[in-house]
């Protein structure tokens, strides 16, 4: 689960119990969001994408949905553009 800017993993608080009993859920906080640094660097939708994969890559995530809100739709986009053998379903709310 992917929030939108100016969010953090405590948006998805609600929903994560829901899905949480059929699925594996993981609502990261983006790089310069909610408890993560914030340091100056590359804050594009490719930076993100990558950030995401390398993320998935240290879980040992193969294959994932992934649902993104807002900005966070934007990164799930970008995300199955670059890293499509990655991206099973692609889910994008007020993107």
């Amino acid at each position: 689960l992917i929030h939108g800017m100016g969010g953090n993993s405590n948006n998805w608080r609600e929903l994560i119990p829901a899905l949480a009993k059929k699925y594996r859920v993981i609502a990261p906080d983006l790089l310069g969001h909610g408890q993560t640094a914030k340091p100056r660097g590359d804050y594009s939708l490719g930076a993100f994408a990558v950030w995401l994969r390398d993320f998935l890559d240290a879980l040992g995530i193969p294959r994932v949905t992934i649902v993104g809100h807002s900005l966070g739709g934007g990164i799930a986009m970008q995300f199955a553009h670059q890293h499509r053998d990655y991206c099973e379903r692609l889910i994008l709310i007020s993107s």
